[in-house]
């Protein structure tokens, strides 16, 4: 007899908590441990920060899978445009600053938010850095500055 709360989703990924489907596994011969391709060969270490990354960015996720199943020379619908814009992501969906069509948007989409998902680190800080100067906030070399103007 089992309860709810032990029932493990046998379509999902194998790490407790991730919303991705399970498409991999590390055996052939009928594995019962199917996982995501975010966790697939992750040290199980770093599990829980994976789940967290793909948990924040799910909705940029699903957008990226969508726009990569779409026809061949599709435009990117205005209506995704401004759900990434909105997140302060809209970047992703330009290759070399040009527009794209949205197969091709949507591929590199998915790369750029795996890469932050499996190896987070300085190219997502720098990211949050510019946008956050984009948006009006100053640098810590300008708070200085100008504390330093006031105190003198």
């Amino acid at each position: 007899m089992s309860d709810e709360s032990t029932t493990y989703d046998r379509t999902g990924c194998f790490v407790a908590g991730c919303p991705l489907p399970g498409s991999m596994a590390t055996s052939t011969n009928g594995s019962s441990q199917w996982f995501c391709h975010m966790h697939h060969g992750a040290p199980a270490t770093s599990w829980a920060d994976i789940t967290a990354r793909v948990s924040n960015r799910l909705p940029l996720l699903e957008a990226a899978r969508r726009l990569s199943n779409l026809p061949p020379r599709t435009a990117v619908p205005s209506a995704i445009v401004q759900a990434f814009e909105a997140s302060g992501r809209g970047a992703m969906l330009l290759v070399d600053g040009k527009r794209v069509p949205a197969r091709t948007a949507g591929r590199h989409a998915m790369g750029v938010l795996e890469k932050e998902i499996r190896t987070p680190g300085q190219q997502q800080a720098l990211e949050t850095v510019k946008a956050a100067m984009a948006s009006g906030f100053r640098s810590m070399g300008e708070l200085i500055a100008e504390s330093e103007e006031i105190g003198a």
